[in-house]
């Protein structure tokens, strides 16, 4: 494990014959701020957080051979977005939606 200090900012390399972690902590406005990624031969997760007022706020990626999963509250895509395959929601908010084909279940119970 090799770590670096300073006043307020601590980073933290550790590896072992199955992970590297890389973490990076540091005092933001008395807030605690942590960003790390952890590297296994089963995938990869990448996390940032922070710890305010007794609260923790954080969003991760998470990538494994079958997934990727992404765990945040507002997640935001700039340029497109191309799928190939189905979307599911339980809300849709949009100004327009252009589509070849277009289903609706309103009114079925």
């Amino acid at each position: 494990m090799v770590q670096y200090f300073n006043t307020n900012v601590r980073s933290e390399i550790q590896q072992s014959a199955n992970q590297i972690r890389q973490t990076v902590t540091s005092l933001v406005d008395n807030a605690v701020m942590k960003s790390d990624i952890q590297i296994t031969p089963t995938g990869i997760q990448l996390g940032s957080g922070k710890y305010v007022n007794g609260e923790t706020i954080s969003s991760m990626l998470v990538a494994n051979p079958d997934s990727i999963k992404a765990i945040t509250k507002l997640m935001e895509v700039s340029g497109n977005l191309l799928v190939n395959g189905s979307i599911t929601a339980d809300k849709m908010a949009a100004n327009s939606i252009t589509a070849a084909l277009l289903k609706s279940c309103i009114g079925r119970e």
